[in-house]
């Protein structure tokens, strides 16, 4: 008996255990459910001899590196035992050292699951222990947060990082609850984009404000909700990150032309500063791009400084700052021309890290993220 993807596994059969409680969904999921797709989602075998509990909650990183660690016992803070990964004669074994308090003979190799996992997510861009969590009749609703909170990218631009967390954790729980999906939120995501553009094409800037930073949010609902639902799919992904990519500098043409419409710009100025932003904007994610297949990993995790860049480089939301101070002071022009300022300046950045990281190459030294060390 194994905990597979099969229709019998080894959960299945110990789920009515004394030893194990009932318990709740979490993010809309059994824990048994969440583990066969993480199996499904993770390409672990289904031959794999892994012993899991019904009553965990297992990171993905945890899953992984016990799939590759034959013979070892994972193992909470408390030693109390997690899962384990076997070999076909400990199968029985290994099921009563997690169900029967059986004791774990002195010769089993134990690791904790930031051991397992690691402490270091790579696709999140951020430094944090992998963890699992057992669930009880009074901690469903901390393992979602914990779990959401394990959703986010580590490295991203301010507002995504310190205003929309909590806002964003209570409309995704309402998503899950009511079933929608991550791609009916990118695709109001979507139609807002299209709207914020109309809207500051015809220069009504408080509409397009409140559009785009409503889409702004939704672009961290979906990818959270995509996460914790275990829904991600590659045409989502690629739907929500082409639109992320694409529209910025349009909404920057829109908004000089809703200027240009009251006449709080000339045409000269505005044709210049739209091939400046384009320009700008472009260069900036070439240079990202060639980074990452330079190097392999993105340039806004290689030091602390570029980290720390990342919070307010000329990206979207650092750039509706400027636009949203310079509505409200009653002076839009000095908004767009302030994107505009930054997104030059942003670039030499880009373009000196670029540089720095071939200097250090080419003198040997061996190019990796800060948060992996």
């Amino acid at each position: 008996m194994k905990n597979t993807n099969s229709e019998l596994s080894t959960t299945d059969v110990n789920a009515g255990r004394s030893g194990v409680a009932d318990v709740s969904n979490i993010w809309g999921m059994s824990p048994l459910e969440r583990q066969r797709k993480q199996f499904l989602k993770l390409s672990i075998s289904p031959s794999a001899n892994l012993v899991l509990r019904p009553d965990v909650i297992y990171d993905d990183a945890v899953l992984i590196g016990l799939a590759k660690s034959a013979d070892v016992v994972l193992l909470d803070e408390d030693a109390t035992p997690l899962a384990a990964h076997v070999s076909d004669n400990q199968l029985l074994s290994a099921e009563r050292w997690l169900f029967d308090g059986a004791d774990i003979p002195a010769s089993a190799r134990s690791v904790t699951p930031a051991e397992a996992g690691g402490d270091y997510n790579r696709k999140l861009r951020k430094r944090a222990a992998a963890k699992c969590y057992v669930i009880r009749d009074d901690n469903a609703r901390e393992i979602e947060w914990q779990l959401y909170l394990a959703s986010y990218k580590g490295v991203t631009d301010l507002v995504t990082k310190y205003i929309w967390p909590h806002p964003a954790y209570h409309v995704t729980r309402f998503c899950a609850r009511h079933r929608i999906s991550p791609n009916m939120v990118t695709s109001a995501s979507a139609v807002l984009t299209l709207l914020s553009f109309w809207l500051f094409w015809e220069g009504q800037f408080s509409w397009g404000l409140l559009s785009g930073w409503l889409m702004t949010f939704l672009d961290t609902v979906d990818g959270k909700l995509a996460r914790v639902t275990l829904t991600a799919s590659e045409w989502g992904n690629i739907f929500d990150h082409g639109i992320d990519l694409i529209h910025p500098p349009f909404w920057y043409l829109a908004w000089g032309f809703g200027l240009l419409s009251a006449g709080q710009i000339s045409s000269e100025w505005l044709h210049a500063c739209i091939w400046a932003v384009f320009a700008g904007y472009i260069g900036g994610r070439l240079i990202e791009g060639y980074f990452i297949r330079r190097h392999g990993f993105h340039i806004h995790v290689w030091r602390r400084f570029d980290s720390f860049f990342r919070l307010i480089v000329a990206r979207r939301n650092p750039n509706l700052i400027l636009l949203t101070l310079s509505y409200l002071g009653d002076r839009p022009e000095l908004g767009f021309f302030a994107v505009v300022a930054w997104t030059l300046i942003s670039v030499p950045v880009h373009l000196t890290q670029s540089i720095d990281a071939e200097i250090a190459r080419a003198r040997g030294k061996q190019l990796t993220s800060w948060l992996s060390n």
